[in-house]
């Protein structure tokens, strides 16, 4: 699902303007930009899971068709850990 999906869904069941629901979508996807990324905070939604920045540190790697070793620099990644509820849901409706 794309983030035009997301925003025609709350569109319709909501009954907004399409603009609206947009608008509504980017709002919340800067919110949680700026709580992971400028207030270093965990962003948590109950039922569903859990979004938080985790810092890996630099390592060797290897490329695995030629074998050739390179040294993979240090990051941030985000992390996602399902809640119980969310974790439950997709169990019970498993393809």
């Amino acid at each position: 699902m794309t983030k035009l999906e997301i925003a025609k869904k709350i569109s319709t069941d909501l009954d907004l303007t399409r603009t609206f629901a947009e608008k509504s979508v980017d709002t919340i996807i800067d919110a949680m930009k700026e709580a992971l990324t400028v207030e270093k905070e965990a962003i948590t939604i109950r039922r569903f899971g859990t979004f938080s920045i985790r810092a890996k540190r630099e390592r060797v790697g290897r490329n695995p068709k030629t074998g050739v070793e390179a040294v993979i620099s240090q990051r941030k990644v985000v992390q996602f850990k399902p809640g119980e509820t969310f974790k439950h849901f997709v169990n019970e409706n498993e393809l």
